[in-house]
């Protein structure tokens, strides 16, 4: 158990209370832990969708509401927003050569071979909660696979651009919005591409991890790009 965590525990124990993940978050914020960087996004957890797949799909994205709303963008394995997107705010190196975590090779930082975002690093777990998590490359690979994905200009009349995902075995559809990404303080690319991160580690490329993108007439899930990017996260359950 890090410092930290012990410190609430204690804490907890003598004054009678505990923590929400929110409330430990805010607690620590307003102590001046180091530890964060960013803030948690709101939204609420979505429904699980069965889609003929291995795992069940969420709704909307983490920090959404809704299947058209955004939601919010994260680096590759930080499970909070920020103002910022760049290698001088990534929590796990602060350039391609200086990783601190999640890494191959030597030539890119420290190496631990981890090849899969831990739950504690996980956007969809620590903001979610329960079972759900990010999605491996393997399970968007599967949705790509296993669903027709059908190019949508004006989803549902709300002038959100994206993807409606339907499965051929249950019926059952999401719809994946073309919300854009995160690079330094701008956005860009609003319905015009979607960006989401899956928990997997590009192996032979330690500062990039595999992600779905897309456009009109184009789905790509086996790509990969470097980490410190803000992407959206969709999460899954068993």
């Amino acid at each position: 158990m890090s410092t930290k965590n012990l410190w609430l525990a204690v804490l907890s124990l003598t004054m009678g209370f505990t923590f929400s993940a929110c409330e430990e978050f805010e607690f620590l914020k307003e102590n001046g832990s180091e530890e964060l960087q960013g803030t948690l996004p709101g939204g609420s957890v979505a429904d699980a969708v069965d889609m003929g797949t291995s795992v069940k799909w969420a709704k909307w994205n983490v920090g959404a509401t809704k299947p058209e709303e955004t939601g919010g963008f994260f680096a590759w394995a930080e499970p909070y927003t920020k103002d910022s997107y760049s290698w001088s705010t990534y929590k796990w190196g602060n350039d391609v050569k200086a990783l601190t975590k999640y890494s191959t090779c030597s030539d890119f930082g420290v190496v631990d071979y981890k090849l899969e975002v831990e739950k504690k690093d996980d956007a969809a777990s620590v903001n979610w909660g329960g079972k759900w998590r990010t999605p491996s490359a393997d399970e968007w690979k599967e949705l790509q696979a296993k669903c027709v994905w059908t190019w949508v200009a004006n989803y549902d009349s709300t002038g959100v651009s994206g993807y409606t995902v339907a499965s051929e075995a249950t019926g059952n559809s999401i719809f994946l919005p073309a919300a854009g990404f995160m690079t330094e303080d701008q956005l860009y690319d609003v319905n015009e591409h979607g960006y989401y991160w899956s928990s997997s580690l590009y192996q032979t490329n330690s500062p990039g991890a595999c992600n779905t993108d897309f456009s009109a007439g184009w789905v790509g899930a086996n790509n990969y790009h470097y980490r410190e990017l803000g992407y959206n996260i969709r999460p899954v359950t068993p």
